[in-house]
């Protein structure tokens, strides 16, 4: 047995909640989740929900999967992903020896997870139906008052006590928390970000090998560590925040549910799951609850702060940046001292400017009238417009000033350095931008000709180009100016494709062309990839069994377009060519706007 004798209760619960469908495998739910309330042993896992029980030498073990897309194949990706977890966690797996050192429990989760990867691309590879399925993954493996944390995705963890409050032990894999992470926004903003449901690493990801996250926690008597999918977190703040006017944002959270419910785990479950669906949950729920009860030690209290959570976490680090426990929460404020710090540099920063501004000008004009100025071309350069993320509407650019924002591939936003502006120059450069946005978009209507369903999104591109003030709306309206250009690609070689095939094939195109076209949310690039390989599936299908067709005729499938091309005739013009007519069209019209490409 654990030689601090610890005791502690566990219980868990899932329900399909939002997504709610008799129709559907497991009536909608996507999520999956395990635990094993002793890894030393081979008995079945039986425990009652609140008993308590003795935390052996292997510990405990608790997961939680959140499967996604794939054509109705996230409940696959998930069960797969908690499938390896109990093959590798199977009795005889875990040694005490092996559960006593941080860094072997680190490496053995981490392993786990790649390994779930892995076999849910080797599933979608040999299932075309699962083809682009996904699933997020969070562990907790509790040992002799430690607690190793793994995950790939954005399910999450917290760690409750009374003496603290509630504190994030997980970070999103998410493209919303990177806006966080590096100050482009609140983390309070995140919670309701229209773009939340992007997720940055997963399972299953085609664009590359699962990279999970690990920390590694002491844990004290009365915490309680919570597992859930982002169908809680989603719809429930984790604590009491304030928006940027001081108020508090309204609404229950998993912070005052856990305080006023911790007497059982079950009345614990049980009001998160009621909290939930009173915030109209959309997804599915996933919670899983253990209590350390007695044997762990007792907690100290810690300074409370506003709720922060950073990305590029040391894995060996068990308090690298998230001890947001005691207090009460207040507003976001730099403390006295680095305020008055700041203050302090850049009245400097001014006075420096303003005397190197007159060395300058008296060294290069003299003494001159009242009310004129001197510039000359180094002053004269420090003057521009500020550059957002994946935009370009910065004119005439200075290369001495210009500054360089987001990665090179533009693949993730970095945090925007704002430099002085003139304010006519602002709003000139927010027109033309928008002006750009609107050709953009009614290049993609001119192609569509009305006639593929995408109308709707048209119009709301429309409207938030229109509504744009600020740079965080132009950023956002961008990334949904491209997912409009993306869906009209799908759409044109859907409508080719959709004539020259039958039977399940013909159903296949309808589901994806029912998704590109009703989905309300942003679809993510793994999903795209997907429809893309099955659209060249089918292209090669159909050109395969045209008898006018040779073998040799078939040309390669392009991996930028997705579209399966043959040679071309002198006399005729082929379906497929006219594809590629409307792709080119589509693609001249928008590099002539200068919108991102696809």
């Amino acid at each position: 047995m654990s030689s601090k004798n610890i005791t502690f209760r566990i219980v868990a619960y899932s329900d399909a909640a939002g997504k709610f469908n008799p129709a559907a495998p497991l009536n909608g739910n996507e999520d999956n989740f395990y635990f094993d309330d002793d890894l030393s042993d081979d008995a079945p896992i039986r425990c009652q929900a609140d008993t308590e029980l003795l935390l052996s030498d292997c510990g405990c073990l608790m997961a939680v999967a959140d499967g996604m897309g794939g054509m109705n194949a996230g409940e696959v990706a998930s069960a797969i992903a908690v499938e390896t977890v109990k093959e590798a966690f199977a009795p005889g797996k875990i040694t005490p020896r092996m559960a006593a050192d941080a860094t072997k429990r680190r490496q053995y989760l981490e392993q786990t997870i790649k390994e779930a990867d892995r076999r849910i691309k080797e599933d979608a590879k040999s299932c075309p139906e699962h083809d682009g399925m996904g699933s997020t993954i969070i562990l907790a493996w509790i040992v002799d008052g430690h607690m190793t944390l793994s995950w790939c995705g954005d399910s999450r963890a917290y760690r409750y006590n009374p003496l603290n409050g509630i504190e994030p032990l997980s970070c999103d894999h998410s493209y919303v928390q990177e806006l966080a992470n590096q100050g482009v926004i609140r983390y309070e903003d995140t919670f309701e970000h229209p773009q939340g449901n992007i997720v940055t690493r997963s399972l299953g990801d085609p664009n590359g090998s699962a990279r999970p996250e690990s920390r590694e926690f002491d844990v004290c008597d009365g915490d309680i560590i919570l597992l859930c999918s982002d169908g809680l977190s989603g719809v429930l703040r984790d604590r009491k925040t304030l928006d940027e006017n001081g108020n508090y944002y309204p609404g229950d959270t998993i912070e005052d549910i856990i305080a006023a419910n911790c007497d059982t785990l079950t009345n614990c479950r049980e009001a998160l799951m009621r909290a939930a669906e009173r915030a109209d949950w959309y997804d599915n729920v996933t919670v899983i609850l253990c209590q350390i009860m007695n044997g762990a030690g007792r907690a100290t209290k810690k300074p409370r702060t506003v709720a922060r959570v950073t990305s590029n976490i040391d894995n060996n680090n068990s308090n690298n940046g998230n001890n947001d426990n005691g207090g009460t929460p207040q507003p976001t404020q730099p403390d006295n001292k680095k305020k008055w710090l700041i203050w302090g540099i850049a009245a400097l920063c001014v006075v420096a400017a303003i005397a190197g501004a007159y060395w300058a000008g008296t060294r290069s004009g003299g003494d001159q009238p009242d009310g004129i100025t001197q510039t000359n071309d180094t002053i004269g350069k420090k003057d521009s417009t500020t550059i957002v993320a994946g935009t370009d509407i910065t004119p005439e650019a200075k290369p001495e000033t210009e500054k360089t924002v987001g990665n090179e591939t533009g693949s993730k936003p970095d945090k925007v350095t704002e430099t002085p502006v003139k304010e006519e120059k602002t709003t000139s450069s927010l027109d033309e931008w928008k002006a750009e946005q609107q050709k953009a978009v009614a290049a993609v209507a001119a192609v569509l000709k009305g006639n593929s369903g995408l109308n709707w999104l048209i119009n709301d591109v429309t409207g938030k180009i229109e509504r744009c003030k600020d740079q965080k709306d132009m950023a956002f309206t961008t990334t949904w100016v491209k997912q409009l250009q993306r869906r009209a690609h799908f759409i044109i070689r859907l409508n080719d494709v959709s004539s020259r095939v039958s039977g399940k094939d013909k159903e296949l195109v309808a589901r994806i062309y029912k998704k590109i076209v009703d989905e309300r949310n942003l679809i993510n690039e793994g999903t795209f990839k997907s429809f893309d390989q099955m659209l060249n599936n089918l292209g090669k299908r159909i050109l395969q069994n045209k008898e006018e067709i040779t073998s040799t005729e078939l040309t390669t499938v392009s991996d930028e377009t997705g579209s399966a091309g043959e040679q071309k005739s002198d006399k005729e013009v082929t379906p497929a060519e006219d594809e590629e007519d409307k792709r080119e069209e589509l693609e001249i019209k928008t590099d002539e706007n200068k919108t991102p490409d696809k």
